[in-house]
């Protein structure tokens, strides 16, 4: 027994304007009714605001917040811990420096870093 992959090919612009065609005489034979609507009219209406002026972020007044002095406290200590371990890392006096590494006639195999 031989097992077939089966793809779905896309439809084309044919039977999807058939297919448009048949959802449209369907509803129209179950008592709907086709608007049409003139052109160069617009669903928004003239003396509307636009939408992205609606959406104000910075409207409403602050809200009060219940502080957690623990939980800052703890923050503040990780983040100075933090800050120590960077300082510390910093003023390390060794300097890398990088070094070729040659084969035995003299050609450059690959590059690498030495702490001086």
């Amino acid at each position: 027994m031989t097992d077939f992959l089966v793809i779905n090919r896309p439809k084309s612009k044919s039977e999807i304007r058939r297919h448009l065609k048949k959802q449209t005489l369907n509803f129209i034979a179950g008592g709907g009714e086709v608007e049409i609507i003139p052109r160069g009219s617009s669903a928004h209406d003239i003396g509307e605001e636009p939408v992205w002026l609606k959406n104000r972020v910075f409207v409403d007044p602050a809200t009060k917040r219940t502080p957690i002095p623990e939980v800052i406290k703890a923050m503040e200590e990780r983040r100075l811990l933090m800050r120590k371990n960077k300082s510390e890392k910093k003023f390390c006096n060794t300097r890398s420096k990088q070094k070729i590494i040659y084969d035995d006639f003299g050609e450059p195999l690959r590059k690498i870093w030495i702490d001086e």
